[in-house]
């Protein structure tokens, strides 16, 4: 069995771990390790980070009204004692900035949202707003030991402030993922979605899109969510395009008294498929394949109907529909690539052989074809399984982990060995856990959708979505949704969630109606470990980058602290006497894609 380890990169030590107060201030300001014996010694926990930085900050304002000098004038002492009233008002307000531009925690002097962090608010409210905007127009995620602006010295020293202390108040902010509600949503589940060239197609169960009249059946387009037709009344299960205008839809259609398993719109009209001599059919996993060892059929579904015992039938459409497997029980998902893949929940399966006696092999909710051997395997295999991701000759199968102490949500398949990835052991504290689908996010990185609810005495939490680092097994939340993710999207670049959710607490707006979109990070972000030297530093605008191989260098981008790029080079001597002083980021971009970022000081 793998080895696991629970982390959250993105978090830090957990507001809701029960730890030391001292490691809870710590996360937020690296400069109360100068101020460790002003901690009182006791175990405690916050109810939100907000809450933990009202806390850092009521804490820091009572032993900065503690701290007496000598050296200040009375104007001095009445202008800190005036800024210290603010700073309690502030801090009790419990309004602050928001990160939503970087992956681990970060100072914002302003937020995208116009929220002051702690030292901007106090310049802002003794009547410099100006010097708080300058700031973060230029140098917005600096600490205050390394921004370069003569007017903040100017009003410490007038408010009897030191910039150290300064910088002790100054909080970070834990990063937020960025979800948009797509448009304005839907009022009902969304159960299916895919990606199709120009459109993101949506199906599920609903009577509006984007607040308009629309039955179950949408696309997303030119930043506009539109309804095909009318759409279709029935239970919608998966979508795929058909034509240029149209689209094909799986699940249980009625008309006339008849059920069906497919329907289709051209643009205008809509009509239902029968699968033929299998009459009140309903679908419970549909999919188009355009490749693979059949010759790419054009469809694939599998039907219930009362014409077929304890089980379903899977049939192909090439040209005209075939028969091409049974199973008792029932199939989700279905791939077609270099082996066909079924999954769901079963414990056999039978093939059809054209013009030979049907084979039955044996299953554990999935099979895999083998040249004509269909083989499973009964170890670490969710209990039911939702959604299959294949890439190469790995297979990941994502379900329902079960009760049992090695249920398994999200397990492995390689050369016939089951790999467990997220299970009941891994986690004792998390209820439920199911993954409902699985998107590849990077050449080591899966994005995992479900009803996931990871809540551990380690500090980790999150619902609904999650990245999965396989190469390292670790598992990061990506959001906090109320309830279920059923489906992901990978459309114009951005990953596209569908579910029953309607809100996502790790957001600053909760509407959040069944369709929503992974904005990412705008941030800067270091990718890679780059070993190299910037000289001098600071300097007055001469660079030398040292110990780094010239032929490994892509590009070299000097960037503000706004993330704005300020001078570009594939050389690794650079004149930036052009360059205002201040700081700056000095990103040194690798020919394999990878990067690291490194400050430098103009003067």
């Amino acid at each position: 069995m793998l080895s696991f380890f629970l982390v959250s990169n993105t978090f830090g030590l957990d507001y809701r771990v029960n730890s030391k107060l001292y490691n809870h201030l710590f996360e937020i300001n690296k400069n109360w390790q100068l101020h460790q014996n002003e901690v009182p010694n006791e175990l405690i926990s916050f109810h939100s980070d907000r809450e933990r930085i009202q806390m850092h900050l009521l804490l820091v304002e009572k032993s900065l009204r503690n701290t007496h000098s000598g050296k200040r004038t009375d104007q001095q002492n009445q202008n800190r004692a005036t800024s210290l009233d603010i700073l309690h008002t502030y801090a009790l307000a419990g309004k602050f900035p928001i990160n939503t531009g970087h992956k681990t925690r970060q100072p914002y002097f302003i937020d995208n949202f116009g929220t002051h962090c702690a030292v901007g608010f106090l310049v802002k409210e003794t009547g410099f707003p100006e010097i708080s905007k300058a700031i973060s127009e230029t140098q917005n995620f600096a600490y205050v030991k390394e921004i370069v602006s003569p007017e903040l010295v100017k009003w410490s020293v007038e408010y009897g402030f030191t910039l150290e202390e300064l910088a002790w108040i100054q909080p970070g902010y834990a990063p937020t993922q960025t979800y948009s509600q797509v448009g304005g949503g839907t009022n009902g589940n969304v159960t299916c979605s895919k990606s199709s060239g120009n459109r993101l197609l949506v199906g599920g169960d609903f009577t509006e899109l984007d607040s308009l009249p629309c039955l179950n059946v949408g696309y997303y387009s030119d930043n506009h969510l539109s309804c095909f037709g009318n759409g279709i009344a029935g239970k919608v299960i998966g979508i795929r395009e058909f034509g240029v205008n149209g689209v094909i839809v799986g699940g249980e259609f009625e008309s006339n008294g008849v059920i069906y398993p497919l329907a289709k719109f051209d643009g205008n009209t809509w009509t239902y498929i029968e699968i033929p001599n299998v009459p009140n059919a309903r679908a419970t996993c549909f999919t188009d394949f355009l490749s693979g060892p059949l010759i790419g059929p054009e469809m694939a579904v599998s039907v219930s109907a009362p014409s077929i015992p304890n089980g379903q039938e899977v049939w192909f459409f090439q040209g005209g529909w075939f028969e091409f497997a049974y199973v008792p029980g029932v199939i989700y998902d279905m791939a077609l690539g270099n082996s066909v893949i079924f999954a769901g929940q079963f414990d056999s399966i039978q093939i059809q052989n054209s013009g030979l006696n049907p084979s039955w092999f044996q299953a554990k909710n999935f099979v895999v074809d083998n040249s004509g051997n269909w083989i499973s395997s009964s170890d670490w295999v969710p209990d039911t399984i939702f959604s299959i991701l294949t890439q190469g000759n790995t297979i990941y199968l994502g379900g329902y982990a079960g009760i049992n102490p090695n249920g398994t949500a999200l397990t492995r398949y390689v050369n016939g060995v089951t790999q467990p990835l997220i299970t009941n052991t891994n986690y004792p504290y998390s209820d439920p856990k199911t993954v409902r689908d699985i998107a590849q996010a990077s050449n080591s990185n899966l994005i995992i959708g479900g009803d996931l609810n990871i809540s551990t005495n380690w500090g980790t939490y999150g619902r609904g979505i999650f990245t999965y680092d396989y190469s390292n097994s670790v598992l990061t939340p990506y959001a906090d949704l109320d309830t279920t993710v059923n489906t992901i999207a990978f459309f114009n670049d951005k990953y596209y969630f569908g579910g029953i959710f309607t809100k996502n607490q790790f957001s600053t707006t909760q509407n959040k109606n069944h369709l929503i979109v992974l904005n990412g990070y705008v941030g800067i972000e270091e990718t890679a470990n780059l070993n190299y030297t910037l000289s001098p530093n600071p300097s007055t605008g001469n660079l030398n980058i040292s110990n780094i191989n010239q032929a490994s260098i892509k590009s070299i981008e000097i960037l503000d602290l706004q993330g704005k790029i300020c001078h570009e080079s594939q050389t690794t001597e650079l004149d930036l006497a052009h360059l205002k002083s201040g700081t700056y980021l000095v990103r040194v971009v690798a020919t394999d894609g990878s990067s690291t970022t490194k400050k430098w000081v103009k003067e």
